[in-house]
């Protein structure tokens, strides 16, 4: 009766230590006591009773951690020890602030397994590994939050809260959180402009407790940027140095400047807020360097130093300019006329050609139907083949191999050539001109004016019989009388068949009274 009581208890036990066992093959060995004896941040210490029957083989110590508390032979196998009296273990590499379970099988020689009762506890929090949390990038409503943390494969959560609120150390009241896994960054991007906020991040277990932290930073967002303008590179004036930069006005009522800056490359921020402050809505930038490449932005500075930027634009400068010649008329005839100017200062290398541009209008531009390229710089002087008896306007273009121009004074070919006058007494003055070689002449007549711009129903005409004498080829000569001192002007117009169609260049005379010698 003794003997089946003792069985009938020791199968009852058995059951009951064992209810939450069902995954191990037991016999009738009794089970050990395990305790905690010992708890760190990263380890845990076992201890139990001596397994005191001859048949011990082995203990087997197992553990898990999480809500699972029911520990078997497929969860982590920590160590097998093989004699009776090793009856203490720890376990390490674990992690900080985690619910971790434990259990310890005996095996006995005849296959037959006893489990002890499951014992939990908690690792301590790490007092020494913290998160290293940081915050960049931040506008008026976002912030980048990164932190540093060597374990992969982990979950995290971000915590932020405005500062405004008057909670006590460790209250989530007016917390917001957002869980990230597998990243070590998050952008916030509901926050008010204006406003300090605290952060903190916190690393997850699989079950979603903290296990690790960070300490709390505080940021500050930025209040609203002002309102951006739009640029335009005004192409009309650009130049081989400078360019005109003009853009839309801000009206933000906190405006305080706007801020110019160019430079060879795109770029987009601002670096100095105080740099050649602008107040207009145009600026004129120069010291550019010839046919280079130049980006620009107007940045928009308010009253506490934010800044917005314009879009990008980008223009190239012109080539540089040649300095311009001087044109002069060497001779004339009825075929012919000769040109000179003075030797170009530009290098070899940089020198495109000569262009001699004529036309009947005055103001010759290099849209002339009639010119002559030249292409040694060397060159000084020409001959055109034209038909003198026509007046022809000419100018002298002097083209860079970039295709930048610049033209020379403006000669004529007057068919009559007339010479500085002179006084030959107190009030008689000599005309000496070239003589029309063309045919048909009838008569040469002589406009005179006290102010410039003679012409032949403008200008009061000489009346004979003031002396006209014809001369002899190649000059032609007329005597005027002056009767007042003053300022007078002369053109000799070409009486061809009746019709005065052709003048001279206009002559400028002084008459001083005054003077023994009058003086031209």
């Amino acid at each position: 009766m003794r003997t089946y009581l003792s069985m009938l208890m020791s199968t009852i036990c058995t059951l009951l230590c064992c209810a939450d066992y069902d995954l191990l093959e037991t016999g009738e060995a009794e089970s050990v006591q395990l305790q905690i004896s010992g708890v760190s941040a990263n380890s845990v210490t076992l201890r139990w009773s001596q397994y005191e029957k001859s048949n011990f083989a082995k203990y087997s110590v197992y553990y898990g951690y999480g809500e699972n508390d029911i520990i078997d032979i497929n969860d982590t196998l920590a160590d097998t020890l093989t004699y009776a009296r090793d009856t203490q273990k720890t376990i390490w590499n674990l992690e900080p602030s985690t619910l971790y379970h434990f259990r310890v099988i005996v095996h006995t020689t005849g296959g037959e397994t006893a489990p002890s009762a499951v014992v939990d506890t908690t690792t301590l929090p790490d007092p020494y590994r913290r998160i290293f949390v940081k915050a960049d990038s931040i506008s008026d409503t976002s912030a980048i939050v990164s932190w540093s943390d060597s374990r992969s494969g982990k979950r995290y959560r971000v915590f932020w809260r405005d500062t405004s609120y008057d909670v006590d150390s460790g209250s989530t009241a007016g917390m917001t959180a957002v869980e990230v896994h597998d990243d070590s960054t998050e952008t916030i991007t509901t926050l008010r402009s204006s406003t300090t906020y605290e952060l903190s991040v916190s690393a997850l277990n699989e079950y979603g407790e903290a296990i690790l932290g960070s300490d709390t930073v505080l940021i500050t967002t930025r209040r609203p940027e002002p309102d951006s303008v739009t640029i335009d590179i005004d192409e009309a004036s650009l130049t081989d140095s400078s360019a005109v930069l003009r853009w839309t006005q801000n009206h933000n009522h906190d405006f305080m400047h706007y801020v110019v800056r160019r430079g060879t490359a795109p770029f987009d921020s601002l670096f100095d807020r105080d740099a050649g402050a602008v107040f207009d809505t145009l600026d004129t930038l120069t010291g550019l360097d010839d046919s280079t490449t130049y980006y620009a932005r107007v940045f928009v500075v308010d009253s506490l130093g934010y800044w917005s930027a314009s879009n990008l634009d980008s223009f190239t400068t012109l080539a540089t300019v040649p300095d311009s010649v001087t044109l002069t008329l060497q001779n004339v005839t009825d075929s012919s006329v000769a040109l000179a100017w003075d030797k170009t200062t530009l290098d070899t290398s940089d020198f495109g050609s000569y262009q001699i541009h004529w036309s009947t209008d005055p103001n010759v531009d290099t849209g002339s139907s009639r010119r002559k390229s030249i292409f040694s710089p060397e060159t000084t002087s020409d001959t055109l083949k034209i038909d003198t008896l026509a007046q022809y306007y000419i100018t002298l273009f002097l083209y860079t191999n970039a295709g930048r121009f610049v033209g020379s004074n403006e000669v004529v070919n007057y068919p009559v050539w007339l010479y500085d006058g002179a006084f030959i007494s107190d009030s008689i003055v000599q005309l000496t001109w070239k003589k029309y070689i063309g045919e048909a002449l009838q008569r040469y007549v002589v406009y005179r004016d006290t102010v410039s711009g003679v012409t032949n129903t403008k200008g009061i005409l000489i009346p004979d019989p003031l002396r006209y004498e014809e001369g002899e080829q190649p000059m032609a000569r007329r005597l005027d009388t002056l009767h007042s001192g003053g300022e007078y002007y002369y053109r000799v117009f070409v009486d061809v068949e009746g019709e005065q169609l052709k003048g001279s260049n206009e002559v400028k005379v002084e008459y001083r009274p005054e003077l023994d010698s009058p003086q031209e």
